[in-house]
């Protein structure tokens, strides 16, 4: 495939609008969705806010774990689970309880690879080829031209998925843009350069994603999360007081029947 400008043009064009709606979610070879997610990016500030929805697979996964280890059963509050990300930084939780899922500092002007906006900064930095589709489509009632597109990262300064064992990945996968220059939809997987003869490779991809950005330059602001001291090089300890807990959890259980 050879360069497409139009791909280049409408990830900056989207990101030129300041902010946007979004929504994304993980989902394997056959079409099942593990998790979603939807709420609002802020991309001057390098922010996004979403709550997490789990999917088919995750709901499965979690009433099989639940029948077989009914101890583990916590009663919830109620209060959706919600994302933030804030530059390379991501954190998890509701209300004042959150965990931070990924450390770095948050004002560093660079996003991480989880964030729904990131692809934005894939197809307006990285090595992007592409063709137009003789086919259009809508997305949330926007007509659409839609693209195939792969992506290597060459020298951009772009966070990447994990690749352990393995050369820098590429991205591979099909785009939506309207009748503005703006991407709308984006869907696309990760493939692995795999060293040959490597028995432990990690899978050739890592299933696919797909995100969409509506109500541009929506009012926005997001917050980073504040948590109380952390303990640094206290793995140890934290480990410990989780083992304990599920000895507590466990007791109570078999107290109860």
């Amino acid at each position: 495939m050879d360069r497409e400008p139009a791909i280049e043009a409408a990830a900056r064009a989207t990101l030129g609008a300041g902010s946007a709606r979004v929504w994304a979610c993980w989902f394997g070879d056959s079409g099942e969705v593990s998790t979603s997610e939807e709420g609002f990016s802020d991309f001057v500030g390098y922010r996004t806010r979403t709550t997490t929805t789990p999917g088919p697979m995750v709901a499965r996964w979690a009433t099989e774990l639940e029948e077989r280890f009914p101890w583990l059963h916590d009663e919830e509050d109620g209060s959706p689970a919600c994302k933030v990300y804030a530059g390379p930084v991501s954190f998890m939780g509701s209300g004042d309880n959150w965990t931070r899922m990924k450390h770095g500092e948050p004002s560093v002007r660079r996003r991480g690879h989880t964030d729904p906006a990131w692809i934005l900064d894939v197809l307006s930095q990285a090595e992007v080829s592409g063709f137009r589709r003789e086919v259009t489509d809508e997305v949330r009632g926007e007509p659409c031209e839609c693209y195939a597109f792969a992506a290597g990262f060459g020298h951009a300064a772009l966070e990447l998925p994990p690749h352990p064992w393995s050369g820098p990945p590429r991205l591979f996968g099909d785009l939506w843009i309207d009748s503005d220059g703006r991407l709308r939809r984006a869907t696309w997987t990760t493939a692995f350069a795999l060293r040959p003869r490597w028995p432990l490779n990690p899978p050739p991809t890592s299933g696919w994603r797909s995100v969409e950005f509506w109500d541009l330059n929506v009012p926005v602001a997001i917050a980073v999360p504040e948590l109380e001291r952390e303990r640094r090089g206290a793995w140890i300890l934290d480990l410990a007081r989780f083992y304990c807990e599920l000895r507590r959890r466990r007791r109570a259980w078999n107290r109860s029947r």
